[in-house]
């Protein structure tokens, strides 16, 4: 697919148009995958926690990181969770301390997957709090 949004998988257009000569050349075998699937409140460790679930998985898994945006469009990001070094197929990507949020309500989450050969994929998550 090509992005025709925001890069990456997103919650308004996911992976972007369709491109049926891209998707024909292929290679079959390989998958990269990066879903933040929701983010909701959560009680760990004696408090509260925004917990991040989805899916970081490839074909030759190297990394994922989360990391954190000011607005809807950021222009810097800052890394919020520790690397992943293994995937995670629908399940908890990580709990994330509320205080890493604080100067704003509107955020953007983007979780990095990288790929053996280099390639990453990227998904983003617009996330408000109040």
């Amino acid at each position: 697919a090509r992005d025709i949004d925001v890069p990456g998988k997103d919650q308004f257009t996911g992976y972007g148009l369709l491109d049926a000569g891209a998707a024909i050349a292929a290679d079959s075998d390989f998958h990269l995958v990066a879903n933040i699937a929701s983010v909701e409140a959560a009680r760990a460790q004696g408090g509260i926690v925004l917990r991040v679930s989805g899916s970081a998985s490839a074909s030759v898994f190297k990394s994922a990181r989360l990391e954190a945006g000011l607005g809807e469009n950021p222009a810097e990001w800052r890394v919020v969770s520790p690397r992943l070094d293994k995937p995670r197929l629908d399940g908890v990507l990580a709990d994330l301390d509320p205080a890493s949020f604080k100067g704003g309500k509107s955020w953007t989450l983007r979780l990095v997957v990288e790929s053996g050969g280099g390639r990453i994929r990227e998904s983003r998550y617009a996330l408000a709090l109040e």
